[in-house]
């Protein structure tokens, strides 16, 4: 491949942004994710674009964190509810 027909740095950088920015509601899929070495630093022009990823990814975190606590809370409801009977009861329908 000739020098002229790869890619650009920032073009690669824009397709990592990209591909970030389509699971940014996801933020398990991006949990342990890192720049691939051989694109280089962050282009300065494409720096306010990864912030904002940045802040979706927090919103998003901050989302799943809430939804988790309430479902916690729902399900110490239904922990302390006591079942209507301490045993179990059989009900014999060949009988």
């Amino acid at each position: 491949m000739s020098p002229d027909a790869r890619p650009t740095a920032p073009r690669d950088w824009a397709q990592v942004l990209d591909e970030l920015e389509r699971h940014a509601d996801a933020p398990g899929l991006a949990a342990g994710w890192e720049a691939p070495a051989e694109l280089g630093p962050l282009p300065d022009d494409l720096a306010a674009r990864a912030q904002e990823l940045v802040t979706a990814q927090q919103r998003a975190i901050r989302r799943l964190t809430d939804q988790r606590r309430r479902v916690a809370a729902h399900l110490d409801a239904v922990d302390v509810i006591a079942p209507a009977r301490s045993r179990a009861v059989y009900l014999d329908l060949d009988a």
